[in-house]
This record gives structure tokens, C-alpha cells and sequence, in this order.
């Protein structure tokens, strides 16, 4: 189970890839970090490796892991207690893919990744909303998506009309769902009115944060980083954004 959740990464590589995900979200969002004692929500806790590395590095009252499948919960209590991890501030919880059975205004951070790629997008722009609802009224949400530029990558291990058959046929498989800046930036800005929106390209990945206060966007140039997209000024693009990367260290 630990091979296959997560392409086949090497057991020993887990931790490093938990800790990969950590330094993205604080790469690109470190106004959003939790402060110690603060009360975090991942969605999509898997076997709770980044689980792990959020506790280590920002020392929560408390994180709990949403998942979908109870045998996955199931399976995550017992790798943390084999890998001597049964610390109570650890907690998990199951929900039925819609809404998340927590109360509005209950945590300091929400964050998910490599997790919504893989839900159907309805359900994952429910999933937006929800975790808008469940953060308190100055906390972040953060999370990492793949872009449709990783689609000639993923072509060469899950070529991209098979799966879509499988997805429409119902089938079990690792289904993939990809997504683009102005498609993030329409659905969170103007779907659910979100503030302090921030939108960045790593890799081929888009990492997104939002909150329920502030201004529109964490950047008032966004909206013009959607204009240069549009139009291809891909190197344009790609400068303006790392002079955003640096001015924020």
C-alpha cells in the first residue's frame, strides 16, 4: 500500500517526499504557515507521512487527517504506530467526499497535496469551498495541484485516453484530473469569493492559497498574470513570477 499511494517512491524516499511537500507550502505561501499551538486540517492524509513532517516542523495543539476511506485511517493509525508516532495530538477523521463534518471558523490552516488531483472535479471544487468554510476567519487554506502541463509526463506511465475510459466505465484505478492558473482563478475568485488569492506555477504544479479576509488577491497583479497566460508570454511570465518569489523570503 505504501508503494502503490504513492507512485512508487521508494519506502526509505517517504519522508523526503512528506518533507518536499512542507517546503512548497512554505516556499511559495510563508504568510500562511500555522503558528505553534494552531489547529490544522490536512485533507487527503493518506498514511499520514506529511502528517508526520507538519507536526514536526510547526508543533500544532492539534492536526487532524480527513480521508475519505476508513480502511485508509485504519491503515494510517497502524503505520504511525509501528514507526513509534502515537502522539495524541494526532487525530483522523472520515468524511463522505462533500462535506466535511466540521463546523465553519474551526481551524487556523487547511492544506492538501497530491490529493485533489485525484478527485472528480465537482466534487474538488466542493472540496474549495468546503475548506474556505472550515478555516477561521483569518486562517489560510493551501494546496497543489498538477496542471495540464504534466500531461505529457503522465502520458508516458497512464496515457491519458485509457484512463478516461476507465474513469468512465467506474473503474478502480489512480484517476488523474488536471487544472489551469485561470480556471483556479475564476472558480475560487469568483465562485466562492475568496480573498488574499495567490496562484503559483512549480513545475508542473499549481500551488493555491486563499482565506476568508483581505484583499482580493495577495497580489494585485494576479489578474494580469492570468492576461500574460492567456496570451502565451510564457518567459515574460516566468520572470515576474520568481521577482514574486524572492520579494517574499
Amino acid at each position: 500500500m505504501e508503494r502503490r499511494i504513492h507512485d512508487g517512491v521508494p519506502l526509505q524516499k517517504l519522508r523526503e517526499r512528506a518533507r518536499s511537500y512542507v517546503n512548497g507550502l512554505a516556499e511559495f505561501f510563508p504568510w500562511t504557515l500555522p503558528k505553534p499551538e494552531a489547529t490544522i486540517l490536512e485533507v487527503g492524509s493518506g498514511l499520514a507521512y506529511i502528517m508526520e513532517e507538519v507536526l514536526r516542523r510547526f508543533h500544532p495543539a492539534k492536526i487532524v487527517g480527513l480521508d475519505v476511506s476508513e480502511n485508509m485511517i485504519r491503515m494510517a493509525k497502524a503505520r504511525l504506530s509501528r514507526d513509534g508516532m502515537n502522539d495524541t495530538r494526532i487525530q483522523f477523521m472520515r468524511y463522505d467526499g462533500v462535506r466535511i463534518p466540521i463546523e465553519e471558523n474551526s481551524f487556523d490552516y487547511v492544506y492538501s497535496v497530491a490529493t485533489i488531483q485525484h478527485i472528480p472535479k465537482p466534487f474538488a471544487y466542493n472540496l474549495m469551498g468546503e475548506m474556505l468554510r472550515v478555516i477561521k476567519p483569518h486562517g489560510y487554506v493551501a494546496f497543489c495541484v498538477l496542471s495540464f502541463s504534466h500531461l505529457p509526463v503522465q502520458e508516458k506511465h497512464a496515457p491519458f485516453r485509457d484512463e478516461q475510459i476507465r474513469q468512465i466505465r467506474g473503474h478502480k484505478g489512480h484517476w488523474h484530473h488536471f487544472y489551469s492558473f485561470e480556471e483556479l482563478f475564476h472558480v475560487l475568485g469568483t465562485g466562492y469569493g475568496v480573498r488574499s488569492l495567490d496562484i503559483r506555477r512549480g513545475g508542473s504544479a499549481l500551488w493555491v492559497s486563499y482565506s476568508k479576509t483581505g484583499k482580493s488577491y495577495y497580489h494585485e497583479n494576479l489578474p494580469e498574470l492570468i492576461f500574460q497566460e492567456k496570451h502565451l508570454r510564457i518567459p515574460k511570465l516566468s520572470s515576474y513570477r520568481f521577482q514574486f518569489r524572492r520579494s517574499n523570503k
